[in-house]
């Protein structure tokens, strides 16, 4: 068959079988990319070996590399490939592919439930889901390890389980290891664990806010907006969303789950609660987002009741998850040609970098920034911003135009 029979046969398996759509769009992305190398090479099939030749040049990952250790990264790779040479052979896909699922025992499972319910007080069902995530994860581990008892745990276990987490980036392994920390201490207060397992993990010396943020300036900005192609449907939809982070800073999952009901058109206003705070935020409604915006619904929004206003380019016509806005925003920055030398990345949440940094540069008021991003803090905008003293000294502290930050004479920009 040729590639992209291949690809849609594969997408439909991979549903069958109850993969999650984060995943499917993940393997989707990768297959994209392989489809435009065989394109430039006047390939039409899939050949693993030259599947291997492109993952070498495209992602520097050498399937034939004989080492001990591979990356989360490098495995993933592999089996999205390896997967598809088998597919295609007919042959049974490995069952490496797909993790088989760890019966954790009954005593951890009723400590981490208890665990979530007084953790769950205080917090979002978004937290609570993370902690559950990290807390099966460690109990998975454990259960490998053969430790069926909390109290069998020692310093062996947690740096073992830290190892697994190499990986990941600092900030999530030190985040794992807090909430490990956490639901140790409640263990010992409610006498579930004889001794305090919480004195096990020392909270590393790591500052977030030495990671220095992806920064694109206002001109690099324009261009990439200007490789999107409004002509087509699939471009008026990723348009909007691309000014909906430049424009405006939000967040891929707060435009994920963006409704018709959170536009207020009669107001010039995008009001709706942010899946990461909870707290409620009202934006204007700029000139060119509105039109975007309207310019998708109406020539290139698929016909559907669905309630979320972007959705998926093909059927089913399903809202469109926030693990989709990544690879939008890196296609359009590699069409710009622009560069992610490290530590800039490309990605969405890099737009939210950017404003406040291009922002701060016209002297805007740190306040006024900290409101655009829907920050409670100013300090959390200065980490954003990467503020210097001589640029806070610049930024006068009263706020009289809090919203009509472009600085547009037209009041209806301001909300």
């Amino acid at each position: 068959m040729d590639l992209q029979e291949l690809f849609l046969s594969m997408e439909k398996y991979l549903r069958s079988v109850g993969y999650a759509e984060a995943t499917i769009i993940r393997h989707k992305y990768s297959w994209n990319q392989y489809s435009r190398y065989c394109k430039s090479k006047e390939f039409d099939h899939f050949d693993f070996s030259e599947a291997a030749k492109f993952v070498k040049e495209h992602y520097h990952v050498d399937f034939y590399e004989d080492k001990s250790c591979h990356s989360e990264q490098e495995c993933h790779i592999f089996r999205v490939f390896k997967s598809l040479d088998e597919f295609q052979a007919g042959v049974p896909i490995t069952s490496h592919r797909k993790r088989q699922k760890v019966e954790i025992p009954t005593a951890f499972s009723v400590a981490i439930q208890a665990y979530l319910i007084e953790f769950g007080k205080t917090v979002k069902k978004a937290s609570i889901d993370d902690a559950n995530y990290t807390l099966r994860k460690f109990a998975e581990y454990l259960v490998k390890q053969k430790i069926c008892d909390l109290n069998q745990i020692n310093i062996t276990h947690i740096i073992g389980f830290r190892e697994t987490l190499k990986d990941y980036v600092a900030t999530t392994r030190n985040a794992w290891m807090a909430k490990i920390k956490d639901f140790f201490e409640y263990a010992y207060t409610n006498n579930i664990t004889s001794q305090c397992l919480a004195n096990l993990i020392v909270k590393p010396r790591y500052t977030p806010s030495a990671k220095l943020p992806s920064l694109y300036s206002e001109q690099e900005i324009e261009l990439l907006l200007s490789k999107v192609d409004q002509g087509s449907p699939v471009g008026k939809r990723d348009y909007a969303i691309l000014l909906l982070a430049a424009r405006l800073g939000m967040r891929s999952g707060d435009i994920s789950n963006l409704m018709f009901e959170n536009i207020l058109w009669d107001k010039d206003a995008i009001s709706f609660t942010q899946e990461k705070t909870g707290q409620a935020q009202i934006l204007p409604l700029l000139n060119d987002v509105g039109d975007a915006i309207v310019n998708y619904l109406r020539e290139g929004r698929p016909k559907s009741e669905e309630q979320h206003i972007f959705l998926k380019a093909n059927a089913p016509y399903s809202k469109l998850s926030s693990a989709a806005m990544h690879p939008i925003m890196e296609k359009y920055a590699k069409l710009a040609k622009l560069k992610n030398d490290l530590p800039r990345k490309y990605g969405l949440h890099a737009f939210r970098h950017s404003l406040s940094s291009n922002l701060l540069k016209k002297k805007t008021p740190l306040p006024v920034i900290s409101e655009i991003l829907g920050h409670l803090k100013t300090e959390t905008t200065s980490v954003y911003a990467r503020v210097d003293t001589n640029n806070l000294k610049q930024c006068a502290l009263d706020v009289p135009f809090a919203l009509n930050f472009r600085g547009d004479d037209d009041e209806k920009n301001n909300v």
